[in-house]
């Protein structure tokens, strides 16, 4: 059985995400179009925000994303779209199934809660990733750092990025899943609190990341799989 939590780190508390807090519905054909309505923010702004490095055309950081590039994007997310709302409310039996386990991302790369923000950036461009879970000095989960929490502080902020520690993200709540969450369960959660990534968690160790782009990419594969079969 799938569980969802609510982490918050500055508090030490957990707990259940109950139904009845549940934002709201979507319609299932409108529901990943609205996903990417949250996350298209980032790449309607090249100008603000480097491209994602998940596509293997991606342009250099230097330079904006092309009209071709991000027409090749769009492309992507609306076959995941169309993917997504083909299957939705198909029988279980018939439906694509994946869950958080065999998706996730793993090992997470974490940082310590002490590090600085340029620490965190030139991790996360050595490794290639969007987020790191940041660990506090008990080792545990104190939040989960995405590379758009940090962009506004490298392009707009006045203290240099060397004097901002990241317990400044540490005070945010944040969500978790275990590892048998279904796919379709992961995309609605992200949706109704507009996130862009979930920790997996099982037996309070911290197993995996799934992200946006994780769920679109299995989406796309599901739906190339069913062409072609």
């Amino acid at each position: 059985m799938s569980v969802f939590f609510v982490h918050e780190p500055s508090r030490g508390i957990v707990t259940p995400l109950s139904d009845k807090f549940r934002i709201r519905q979507i319609l299932a054909p409108d529901e990943l179009n609205e996903i990417q309505k949250t996350h298209r923010k980032i790449t309607s702004n090249p100008e603000n925000y480097p491209p994602l490095k998940d596509y293997d055309q991606q342009p250099s950081e230097e330079q904006p994303p092309s009209e071709e590039y991000q027409a090749g994007q769009e492309r992507e997310n609306q076959i995941a779209a169309n993917a997504y709302s083909e299957t939705r409310d198909q029988p279980s039996e018939q439906r694509f199934q994946a869950f958080a386990w065999s998706i996730m991302s793993k090992p997470v790369i974490s940082i310590s809660i002490t590090a600085t923000l340029s620490e965190a950036w030139r991790l996360m461009q050595h490794h290639g990733i969007n987020h790191l879970a940041i660990t506090n000095e008990s080792h545990q989960l104190a939040g989960l750092l995405s590379e758009k929490n940090i962009l506004p502080y490298l392009m707009e902020s006045d203290v240099p990025v060397t004097d901002i520690t990241l317990n400044t993200f540490c005070n945010r709540t944040l969500l978790s899943a275990t590892p048998d969450t279904d796919l379709y369960e992961l995309a609605e959660v992200m949706l109704e609190n507009q996130i862009d990534g979930i920790v997996i968690i099982e037996n309070n160790a911290l197993q995996g990341i799934i992200t946006y782009s994780d769920i679109v990419k299995v989406l796309l594969n599901a739906k190339q799989i069913e062409t072609f079969a």
